[in-house]
């Protein structure tokens, strides 16, 4: 198993940065890896929200909400990837000082079993960079509602 976490302090009230990681679908806005996400009728906020998104290559995953508090954190389960026997994510957003820290951290484990784990941190280094780029584009659409052209979002500060 390995665990990625990452940070970026964001220039908008933790109410403003909620808005943009709540509304499930839109992560096609902020994450570079997905293609197209859809949500299951009804089941689009809370406990129990599933997502189903299409990553580049043709990669089908699905993701499930395990715990919501409003306006604070969520964590998900996914499932569908290739060569990964589990996977968990959770966001949390945090006032600082009028800012929002905006934290999140993943779970992985392989289905190598200790073959696996010899790629672990090979993964989770290209997870990091992976993480930086969404995490900078996340916090270009917080603060300013649109979503950055090429070139646009930059890495930001990591802690507020």
């Amino acid at each position: 198993m390995f665990t990625v976490s990452d940070s970026v302090c964001i220039d908008a009230a933790p109410e403003a940065v909620w808005s943009v990681l709540a509304r499930l679908e839109d992560i096609v806005l902020w994450s570079d890896a997905v293609q197209s996400a859809v949500t299951a009728p009804g089941r689009d906020r809370g406990v129990g929200a599933e997502r189903i998104c299409v990553l580049r290559g043709g990669i089908t995953l699905t993701e499930r909400w395990t715990h919501w508090e409003e306006g604070r954190s969520f964590t998900y389960l996914g499932s569908g990837l290739p060569g990964v026997k589990a996977a968990s994510n959770r966001w949390t957003v945090t006032a600082v000082d009028g800012r929002t820290l905006l934290e999140t951290r993943a779970e992985v484990t392989l289905k190598a079993g200790r073959i696996g784990r010899l790629f672990d941190e090979a993964l989770a280094r290209r997870a990091r960079g992976m993480g930086r780029d969404t995490l900078g584009v996340l916090k270009f659409l917080s603060e300013t509602g649109r979503v950055p052209q090429q070139g646009e979002a930059r890495d930001a500060p990591v802690h507020c």
